[in-house]
């Protein structure tokens, strides 16, 4: 009997534990209150899009609730292109976004700030419709920095190929950087040493970042550290770059310090033996931090002196051996070397850097 009253003991304390949190009359409430929100959602669209139709915002003006007005008002104006819908917008949040919406589908920078934006809102604004235009004379909409800022962004999107982006940019850091980047490029794409003695002399870190880290398959960003460390200026950069890429030893002559030594360490005599030569052979003298650099370098001549992409696949770490591919692919204007690149987004640069070589050729 003891044990019928111990187990009725605890059906009992589990029918409690079963016991619903909510109650029948707080369930109704929930749920007629998930109702309305679903209701007023659907009225707030309803609403806009019969605004939409009848080419004005009356009928968001009626709704009461001012986050649901504001939605009205939001949707109204990015369907029908309205900057002045967006001014009716209360939320100051809300109604930044939907001037910025607003002006970038018109690719119009002026309405960027007829709603009351501001600060970094507004400069955004200026800035995506520059970028999507390609309108340089837009960022002189903006102040000080950022209308350098918003050239040099637009120089970057254009893979630094427009000198007269760089000219627009009134901060000297960022144009030095543009213009010293724009004639390493030019020197890289018509294996001209000529564009190099337009680039600074002198140690210039901003300058030399920005052509290590620009999105070329040119150059090896990860090689900027090991450059600053040994006071690589852009010009003898740019200067060791072509005498690789081009196979002229001369250009070597050019370059000074110990960029010299490893341009004329590592760079071997191409005869008919050099099938056999041993990539690191030519770096064993030098110092252990410039060891990588210097079989990069030898295994993009060997690769370019026997038209032999295995050369560039015996080099440690991708970054080396996709840029000593490329280098060969753009050099013999063959972009079937970028096949052996396995990720696609490298190998189509790589593509594009020996179409454009192609057409600079034919120019």
């Amino acid at each position: 009997m003891f044990g019928f009253r111990h187990r009725d003991k605890e059906a009992e304390d589990e029918s409690k534990r079963r016991k619903p949190v909510l109650s029948e009359r707080e369930r109704k409430i929930v749920y007629i209150g998930a109702t309305v929100i679903l209701v007023a959602a659907a009225l707030v669209s309803l609403l806009a899009q019969s605004a939409v139709r009848s080419n004005g915002v009356n009928g968001c003006s009626g709704i009461i609730l001012q986050q649901q007005r504001d939605s009205c008002y939001n949707q109204f104006a990015i369907a029908t292109k309205n900057i002045t819908a967006c001014g009716a917008i209360a939320g100051a949040a809300l109604r930044s976004s939907c001037s910025s919406t607003v002006a970038e589908s018109l690719s119009t920078p002026g309405l960027c700030g007829k709603a009351g934006q501001a600060g970094y809102s507004y400069s955004n604004c200026v800035i995506n419709i520059t970028l999507s235009t390609g309108h340089a004379a837009y960022c002189s909409l903006l102040n000080g920095t950022l209308a350098s800022t918003c050239a040099y962004d637009l120089a970057v999107q254009q893979k630094f190929a427009n000198l007269t982006t760089c000219y627009g940019i009134a901060n000297s850091t960022l144009m030095d950087s543009c213009m010293g980047t724009y004639y390493y490029n030019s020197a890289i794409l018509h294996g001209s040493a000529s564009y190099c003695g337009r680039i600074p002399g002198s140690s210039n870190s901003s300058i030399l970042g920005s052509i290590l880290s620009q999105g070329s398959n040119y150059s090896n960003p990860e090689q900027y550290v090991i450059y600053s460390s040994i006071n690589v200026s852009p010009r003898n950069y740019c200067y060791y770059r072509i005498a690789t890429a081009t196979l002229n030893r001369s250009v070597c002559s050019s370059t000074s310090g110990l960029l010299s030594t490893l341009c004329n360490d590592t760079f071997i005599t191409l005869n008919s033996t050099a099938q056999s030569y041993n990539v690191t052979t030519a770096c064993g003298s030098l110092p252990g931090y410039l060891q990588d650099i210097c079989n990069y370098g030898v295994a993009s001549q060997l690769a370019l002196a026997n038209k032999n992409v295995s050369y560039c696949a015996s080099l440690q770490g991708t970054t080396y051996r996709y840029s000593c591919i490329t280098t060969l692919a753009s050099s013999l204007r063959n972009a079937t070397y970028c096949s052996y690149i396995p990720n696609t987004t490298v190998s189509q640069a790589c593509v594009n850097s020996a179409i454009n070589a192609t057409n600079s050729t034919h120019a």
